[in-house]
């Protein structure tokens, strides 16, 4: 007999199916699958149906199971999570020794790829003089300063998978980097080649400044405006954390006192 599985997640179908182009029809091809998406709330619906479920594939929106949910799934073995940060739901799973795998590390490298192109034309002053032409119209969009790549500091917030990997790929340009992470410890600085400064430091001295902090209930509102007054002139902030890690007041307070025209924000 196939394995019983089922698909669990919930998010708006305009963000795209990840079992789509065909995944959800190899996963119907070896396992005896679900036919419906089970969500958190229409749980109740479905339970009948899922009670010899043994494998679960999932991704954004997979809820938190509780002894309701377990009894109704009593042969559970394994959850296949097709995304990163499993924390909102991982440990029910763990306590009953369900097997749980997360896309963790491979979700790193297109969020990685995107920060450092973001990086280089932040460096370069893309997006000043890209502003700066729909401005005025002329070449003189590029006549403000920019530092270019050599010898230039970035600072990253958070030495997770998405932090790690970005700083893989920035050994390849002649950059400085300064990273922020409570956990960085001397060893692995200096694995990483970087060096480890305290959080206000980093907005001090870089001149980009990405955020890769996980989105835990301690990192909620972290980032306010005595972080965003002390960024350089011309600086960037790439934001690829959580918007709840950011103060939004304060950021729009620091934009709208006229830094806009001298930074960028991403």
């Amino acid at each position: 007999m196939p394995t019983k599985s089922a698909l669990f997640y919930d998010y708006p179908p305009a963000d795209g199916d990840v079992f789509g182009l065909g995944r959800r029809e190899r996963i119907a091809g070896i396992t005896d699958l679900y036919p419906d998406v089970v969500t958190g709330g229409n749980f109740g619906d479905h339970a009948a149906g899922l009670f010899d479920v043994e494998v679960i594939f999932a991704t954004w929106g997979m809820p938190r199971f509780t002894d309701h949910h377990f009894s109704r799934m009593p042969g559970l073995k394994a959850v296949f999570y097709a995304a990163g940060n499993v924390k909102a739901f991982a440990a029910p799973l763990i306590q009953r020794e369900i097997t749980l795998v997360s896309a963790w590390g491979i979700n790193a490298i297109p969020v990685s790829e995107m920060c450092l192109s973001q990086i280089l034309l932040s460096l370069r002053g893309y997006f000043r003089a890209a502003r700066r032409y729909r401005e005025i119209k002329t070449h003189e969009a590029k006549v403000f300063p920019r530092t270019g790549i050599f010898g230039e500091t970035v600072g990253l917030i958070g030495l997770g998978k998405i932090g790690t990997r970005l700083r893989t790929l920035l050994a390849d340009y002649p950059v400085r980097v300064i990273a922020y992470d409570p956990f960085l410890t001397p060893k692995r600085a200096r694995e990483l080649g970087v060096e480890s400064v305290s959080l206000p430091e980093v907005f001090e001295r870089s001149l980009v400044v990405s955020n890769h902090t996980p989105d835990l209930d301690s990192t909620r509102s972290v980032l306010t405006a005595a972080h965003f007054d002390e960024m350089r002139d011309g600086a960037t902030f790439i934001n690829t954390g959580r918007g709840a890690q950011v103060v939004e007041e304060d950021l729009i307070r620091v934009m709208t006192r006229g830094l806009i025209s001298r930074r960028s924000w991403m």
